[in-house]
């Protein structure tokens, strides 16, 4: 495993412990260097706070899922970084907009092109309720979507895959 990905688990399973013990304080839990090691993946302490809470509270999402989708992330980021992709979209759609008669699906993709960009959005480390409940619906996992926005640079690219793979009508 890259030394990135060793010191992301870390940091994870050491604030994952301080959140379970009640730990809220962002000061408390992260240092300079915690501070650091994630702006260079595009991340920040805020959503490593909220990943570990949520799966405290309800077991997504799990680990794996959090480094993967961090692994998508900082390849982007650093590709968008190094100016080989045009900035995308920077507005997040409203909650009510909606693509293909699926809810949802416009905003959270905006959320997910914000997130791989690392422009460091609120609610944006992992999909909020609305665009968990759209993915429940479609049968598509968080991890999936993301590789799915990464992959494809416009809405009715996401809109094409979205269709070809989801499991189940929406019903949202």
């Amino acid at each position: 495993m890259s030394e990135w990905k060793t010191q992301f688990r870390q940091l994870f399973n050491r604030t994952l412990a301080r959140v379970r013990a009640g730990e809220r304080d962002l000061d408390r839990l992260f240092t300079d260097a915690d501070r650091a090691f994630l702006r260079s993946i595009g991340s920040k302490p805020i959503e490593m706070f909220d990943a570990c809470e949520d799966y405290v509270n309800g077991g997504v999402p799990t680990p794996d899922e959090s480094l993967r989708i961090h692994e998508i992330r900082r390849e982007f980021f650093l590709t968008v970084q190094r100016g080989q992709f045009p900035p995308l979209k920077t507005d997040i759609r409203g909650r009510q907009s909606e693509m293909a008669g699926i809810a949802w699906l416009p905003r959270a993709i905006d959320k997910a092109r914000a997130k791989l960009e690392g422009r460091l959005v609120d609610e944006l480390y992992y999909p909020c309720g609305g665009d968990r409940r759209m993915l429940d619906e479609l049968g598509i996992g968080r991890v999936e979507f993301f590789e799915i926005v990464r992959d494809n640079p416009t809405d009715e690219g996401v809109l094409a895959e979205v269709l070809k793979r989801r499991k189940q009508p929406a019903t949202v």
